[in-house]
């Protein structure tokens, strides 16, 4: 029933992806295309009529654009992170890779990173699953955690026969209050704990004595041949 419910899921992300992309990236892609021909022109004409340049409406002018394209930039992350598009073409390890240098440059969160090399998963679901749960982690330290920094380990454990592979996510913030993970219709932590299931592995939460949170999966995977 989760697996089926998840496949539900992810077909309508990628529904709302597309019209993300199809109709309100280009909607503003246009947008972008009449502001910056009505800014150019318009600047022709003061130099044509001898107005003396205003300062304020210059920087005005600026400030639009580059909230335009911040939109734009915007939009774009959204539609890719809900539809996660590149992890068919990178691969899991390269998709986390390109993911958390994202991260750190739009939330300005410190990342420091030691990932293990590419593992193969039996089903692409699997890799969604594991994808998913660390995009949830990522955006709740982003939202809630008000943390500095974040560290990410993924590594293997166990023989070639029976891999274990290990997500750690640890960052310095406020921690996760205790009525949250508790909290039985915490929707974040049980979609969380579902995808684990998904997995056939186990996600586990701790609030760290320092300060911050660790996030910890585990689940079955093969090494990459």
């Amino acid at each position: 029933m989760i697996s089926k419910l998840d496949a539900v899921r992810e077909n309508e992300r990628m529904r709302i992806s597309r019209d993300i992309h199809d109709e309100l990236g280009q909607t503003l892609t246009a947008i972008k295309f009449d502001f910056d021909f009505f800014r150019l022109n318009f600047r022709k004409e003061l130099n044509k009529t001898g107005c003396p340049d205003n300062p304020e409406l210059n920087r005005r002018l600026e400030s639009l654009g580059k909230m335009i394209n911040s939109v734009i930039k915007s939009v774009r992350t959204i539609s890719s992170d809900i539809r996660i598009g590149y992890l068919e073409e990178l691969g899991f390890v390269d998709s986390l890779k390109w993911y958390l240098s994202d991260f750190k440059e739009r939330t300005g969160i410190k990342v420091k990173a030691s990932i293990a090399p590419e593992y193969l998963y039996s089903e692409r679901k699997n890799k969604i699953a594991a994808f998913r749960i660390f995009q949830e982690i990522m955006t709740n330290i982003a939202r809630h955690s008000k943390a500095s920094k974040v560290f990410v380990k993924l590594f293997k454990t166990g023989s070639s026969s029976g891999r274990t592979v290990i997500l750690k996510v640890r960052d310095n913030g406020t921690g996760i209050p205790e009525k949250i993970l508790e909290d039985k219709n915490s929707i974040g932590i049980i979609g969380m704990k579902e995808r684990a299931v998904l997995l056939g592995g186990v996600i586990s939460f701790t609030n760290l004595k320092q300060g911050g949170t660790e996030v910890i999966l585990k689940f079955p995977g093969t090494e990459k041949k």
